[in-house]
């Protein structure tokens, strides 16, 4: 989901952290193309797919907290419930 705030810090105050925001005019330099597939909490983010909490990045893939970042492919790793690394 994406949703409009009038500031970054309007949305860090938001109650749903996985809801993914920008700026009007973030939203209207892309005139409203914004691409952020399986992306949760990233802020004035454009085309990324599986990135979480970043800020202002732009064509990235499983990112983590990432910020002005552009073309990059990170790599989430989690530890599962038996404890072994888990790369998604």
């Amino acid at each position: 989901m994406l949703k409009i705030y009038s500031s970054y810090e309007e949305f860090l105050k938001r109650e749903d952290k996985n809801i993914n925001g920008v700026t009007q005019a973030f939203y209207d330099s892309f005139k409203g193309k914004i691409s952020l597939k399986n992306s949760y909490g990233c802020w004035n983010c454009n085309k990324c797919y599986n990135c979480y909490d970043c800020v202002n990045c732009y064509n990235c893939e499983v990112c983590l907290q990432c910020e002005n970042c552009k073309n990059c492919i990170g790599l989430i790793e989690e530890k599962d419930v038996d404890g072994n690394d888990e790369n998604w």
